[in-house]
Parts: structure tokens; sequence; C-alpha cells
């Protein structure tokens, strides 16, 4: 008796194609009720080119194999008899809907990071960087809702659209259109490895986004630790000692333009030192939120690391990871497949701290096709569905995966409140691989004496980066300006200064700290100082 491949849609086995009748008993691979709730026995009569219905209940994509024990009643080698399980598709994308007119054309972009809900399924998922995502489902009625920041954004189709699946194997295609209620809005967001292996290639990658309702013109700009040595970058730029700059101009409403830039790491003589990265854009028009214009990046000089970890931007201040009330949470779990087979389905379970705000949850970014939801435990589950991750002799750079995601504190939240986060990783039916676990403490006013600090610049600081001259446009009364590099070391300091702006035209170029004190509290910001 030879194999035989069945093929379903949905999860219901109808039929199957064989070179003799077949009569018998069996069970599947794979077999957990936890997670794929097959039957473990399957007993059948059937003819040759068709086979009695069975609902499966499956959980996933295949192929999943069953093998048969019994073959027309006597006892025999097991036969292999693989399934591949094909499902019914919805493909959901967001676009910017430059000319207003509900319709999806050529030069409209799509939205990216954009959070939709399907129902009845509860699945909660985020577009990619082209604004699409694919729903898998079953037939049956569903509906796909678009969750948006109304303040932000108008839709000019339905927020929520319904598809009756009837036919199985079939492809529905939707659209949501979005235009901004804003002028302009320009952001930059990094995806980079937060270890940096000695003497090897470091990838650096950016992505900028028209958020915005205008077309514009902006200027990117890379500032690199000068321990790092700059190899290339997929975009046209130019570079100043360790200063590279893009010029990006016309963007679109809704375009995003990724950069992708590669740097030698130093050697092993640096092992265990922190190297810094600082990004910024500018644009040509008013950028009605700064608070998405740049950024600090750091990474550890390693000789070998665990790929499967957990990293949060901002780090934080010292080993507490001292951050300020209200500032956000980027966490980024990375995973490799270090095994000898391609692993199927990845699922990462990441417990959230009750001092985080779960409705802010924001997917940023991801190596491959995500989906999400969270359940009354805080836990979000992530899972990475046939995604056939190789393994690390096979395709070492394809063995890897990452999801990006943000998430807000609660406002109020006492002094000293310790944020913890570990992630669990599980390969297809493997335990589960622990990450690291990251720490942040929530703090009204960093000590002014701890070192190497790390966040992100705010936007009370203009302009940013400067050349000349600082401003500041909170309205207070200031008592004293400090300015410190990123070792914590006094560059300058003045009590009671009469404007809102400070000279730093002798400066050297580079990262500083300004703070700013005003009675007994104590703002600091982060600036670039360039030439």
């Amino acid at each position: 008796m030879t194999s035989t491949y069945f093929y379903t849609c949905g999860n219901v086995l109808t039929g199957f194609s064989a070179q003799e009748p077949i009569y018998g008993t069996g069970y599947w691979s794979n077999y957990d009720p936890a997670n794929y709730h097959f039957p473990p026995y399957f007993y059948t009569g059937a003819t040759s080119g068709s086979l009695d219905s069975i609902v499966l209940a499956n959980d996933g994509y295949g192929p999943y194999t069953f093998y048969w024990i019994i073959v027309n009643g006597e006892c025999g080698d097991s036969l292999p008899v693989t399934v591949n399980f094909v499902y019914n598709t919805i493909n959901a994308q967001v676009f910017y809907d430059y000319n207003q007119n509900g319709i999806k054309e050529v030069n409209e972009y799509g939205v990216p990071y954009t959070n939709m809900l399907l129902m009845p399924n509860n699945t909660m998922s985020s577009t990619f960087d082209n604004g699409m995502h694919i729903f898998a489902i079953d037939t049956g009625l569903y509906s796909v809702e678009l969750l948006f920041d109304s303040a932000l954004w108008t839709t000019t189709t339905d927020s929520i659209q319904y598809i009756n699946s009837n036919t199985p194997c079939s492809s529905d295609t939707i659209y949501f259109g979005l235009f901004s209620t804003t002028n302009t809005d320009i952001s930059i967001m990094n995806q980079y490895n937060g270890v940096a292996i000695a003497n090897s290639d470091y990838t650096y990658n950016m992505n900028v986004t028209n958020y915005g309702f205008l077309a514009t013109n902006v200027m990117c700009t890379l500032t690199f630790d000068s321990l790092f040595s700059f190899s290339s970058s997929s975009l046209p730029y130019s570079i100043n000692n360790n200063v590279i700059t893009w010029s990006l101009d016309t963007m679109l409403p809704g375009q995003n333009i990724q950069i992708i830039n590669t740097f030698t790491s130093p050697d092993q003589t640096h092992l265990g030192d922190t190297l810094i990265l600082y990004y910024s854009i500018t644009s040509d028009m008013l950028d009605v939120d700064l608070t998405n214009n740049s950024g600090i990046s750091k990474c550890i000089v390693r000789a070998s690391y665990d790929p499967n970890d957990k990293q949060v931007v901002p780090m934080g201040v010292t080993e507490h990871g001292y951050v300020l009330h209200g500032q956000e949470l980027e966490y980024t779990v990375r995973f490799q497949n270090t095994g000898n087979y391609p692993a199927m389905n990845i699922y990462l379970r990441d417990t959230i701290s009750t001092a985080l705000d779960m409705s802010t949850i924001q997917i940023k970014s991801s190596s491959h096709p995500v989906s999400w939801q969270y359940n009354a435990d805080r836990e979000i589950v992530f899972t990475f569905n046939n995604i056939m991750l190789p393994y690390e002799d096979e395709d070492e750079s394809g063995s890897q995966g990452y999801v990006t995601y943000s998430i807000s504190p609660y406002a109020g939240l006492a002094d000293y409140t310790e944020v913890e986060n570990t992630a669990y990783i599980y390969f297809d039916l493997n335990p589960p691989i622990v990450t690291n676990t990251s720490l942040n403490t929530y703090v009204t006013v960093i000590p002014m004496s701890a070192e190497n600090i790390s966040y992100e610049p705010a936007i009370n600081i203009y302009p940013n980066p400067a050349i000349t001259r600082l401003s500041w446009n909170q309205d207070l009364q200031t008592n004293r300006i400090r300015i410190s590099n990123l070792q914590g070391k006094e560059i300058l300091s003045i009590e009671n200064p009469e404007s809102n702006n400070i000279s730093i035209e002798d400066l050297s170029e580079g990262v500083y700290i300004i703070s700013i004190q005003s009675g007994k509290t104590v703002k600091h910001f982060m600036f670039l100082k360039s030439l």
C-alpha cells in the first residue's frame, strides 16, 4: 500500500486518492490534547477514492501525519498518510487614501502596524510594512474591525467590514482607507540587535514613515558609536566622521522607507563595552508630533550569545533600569532555531506587569507574519503559524526571528515601581525556552549621579540635533541648567539662567544630557550636538 495525501479546507477531512481500499486503525502524529485536539485514534472503512468524513478540530496549519496501525484488518507496518490543511483567508489591507475616495489605488501606500480585530475569533493582529494582514479562517460569517486613533486618523471606508466565507478554499480581500487629520507626522523606528558580535557584521535598520496628510521632504541622520566601522547603506547617503545623513525627498502620505545599514563590530578587546547609536529625522513642514522623531539605541559587544532573549528600550539608568513616569517601553523578543529540523509553529508567551496598561499595546514590527491575543491573566500569546523556520546549520540568518511591541504604564504609579518582563518561547511541542528578565523602575526624578544614561529625548527641547543654541519650551521657573556627557561627567552648569535657551557652541560633536531643575523637580533630556 502506498502513501496517501489528503487535502482539506477548514478542518473537515472529506476525501483522498489511494491505490487500494483501506480499512484500519491508527493515530495522529503531533498529538497533544492541549494544542491540536486531534483524536488519538482513528477508525474508518473506505474504498479507493473516498473516505468517511471526519472533523479534525485542527488549530493550525499542516502538514500533519496519520500512521496506520492495522491495515485491512491485519497488523502491519505503519503507513504515513500526510494531511495538508488549507484554510480560507481574508486579505485585509489598510491604506492611506490620499484622494479620500474610499478606493485603494496604485500610488496609495499601505499603513503599517495598524491593529485589526477578527470576530468571532477575537483575534487581534497588526498590519506589516505593506499595510496587509492575512487572516486564516474556516467557512462562516466574520467581521474585521479597524482599530485606530481617531485623534490622528479618519476613515474613508467602513471601519467594520463583514465577510461571509461560504466556499471552501476561498480568499476574500477587504480594504480600509485612512487619511490623517493632522498636517505632517514623520516617524522613525529602529530594528536592531542588542548584541554586537565582535569582528562581525552588525545590521541596523531604520523605518521612516509619513503618517501625515501632506507630502514632505525628510532629512534623516544616524550618529553611530566611534567603535563601529561603517560598511554600507541601502540608500544614498553622505557621511561626516561618525554621522550619516540621508535626504528622503517627497515622502508621500502613508509611505514607509526602510534604511538598512551595515557596520563592523569592534574586536574582542572591547567585550562588554556598550555601543550607542542616536537617530533622528526632521521635516521641511510643521511636524505635529515630535515624540517619534528621534531615539537612542545601545548594544553590548559579545563574542557569543544566546539568541533567544528579551530586550527593552529604553534600558534605563543603572542596573535598576530607572525611567521617568509615563515612559513607554518597547520590548523585543528574539528567537533562533538551534535544533536540527525546521520549526513549523512558534509561540511566544509573555506575562505583562500589572503596572502596564494592556490597552496601549502596539505591535511595532516582526520578522514573520504573526497573530496575537491576550487573556485574562495578562498573558500575551504571539503565534507564528506555519513559519517553517529553518534550523541554524541549514540557514543561520534565516533561522532567526523576532517580534517588537510597545506598551505604556498606568498613570499614578508609586515611585520605584519595578516592571519585570520574561518571555517563554515554544518551538512546536518542545519545552519552552525561558529568556532573560528585563527590569525597569519608574521614578519621578532620575538620580543626577547615575551613569550610563539611556533614555529617549523628550519633545520640550529644540532644535534636536542642535548646532549653536539649545532651547526648551516649558513655561517654568528654571533654577539650574546642567549639561553632562553619557558617562555622567559635568560639562557645563548655569544657576538661575535668564532665558529659556543656552549656548552650546563650545561643545564637541556628540550626544549629551541636559538636566533642567525647577524647584525640587529635575527633568533630563538627551540631545545631539552637531557641527
